[in-house]
């Protein structure tokens, strides 16, 4: 799929949440934003159990907002794909205002290479920035950072993220 603006977004419409939505073996590239963005709704409707499955997500964003997946919601799975070429990060768990606990919650992100993003913008390979009892593990994450340089930032994580479990990864 190459796209204009957001390649893919599951999210709420009129109150009604998409929820338990897999996509598998998909390519998310060439958006002007973000490759998928998985959203949280008002009013506790929520695009929760959501699964990215073995995708390829790569040359999106044009923005200091653009990421490759964007996550604002809870209990979704990010496993086997390869993520790159992104303007900022290639995978973000994030809600604005965010609390911990509610958003973003025990979200997993396994399985992923991610590689060569913050194309054009300070980012990280995978960054965790709010939420509770996320985990990120089993994941290759290289040559991320500050643009033009690719230094660090291999996987990040936020103070409010809590109950963060990051272990098996490798970056570099």
């Amino acid at each position: 799929v190459s796209c204009s603006g957001v390649c893919a977004e599951i999210g709420n419409t009129g109150g009604v949440s998409a929820t338990h939505v897999i996509l598998r073996r998909c390519e998310l590239m060439n958006s002007v934003s973000h490759g998928l963005t998985i959203l949280c709704g008002g009013s506790g409707n929520s695009s929760d159990y959501c699964e990215v499955l073995a995708c390829r997500v790569h040359n999106n964003g044009s923005t200091s907002s653009s990421i490759g997946i964007n996550i604002e919601s809870s209990h979704n799975v990010v496993d086997g794909n390869t993520i790159y070429d992104n303007f900022t990060s290639g995978i973000q768990v994030f809600r604005s205002s965010g609390i911990a606990g509610v958003a973003c919650t025990a979200n997993v992100i396994r399985n992923n290479r991610v590689y060569a993003n913050c194309v054009g913008n300070s980012g990280s390979g995978i960054f965790i920035t709010t939420g509770a009892d996320n985990e990120v593990y089993n994941n290759l994450s290289y040559l991320n950072g500050v643009a033009n340089v690719k230094t660090g930032r291999g996987i990040r994580l936020d103070t409010s993220a809590t109950g963060t479990l990051v272990y098996n990864n490798t970056c570099h």
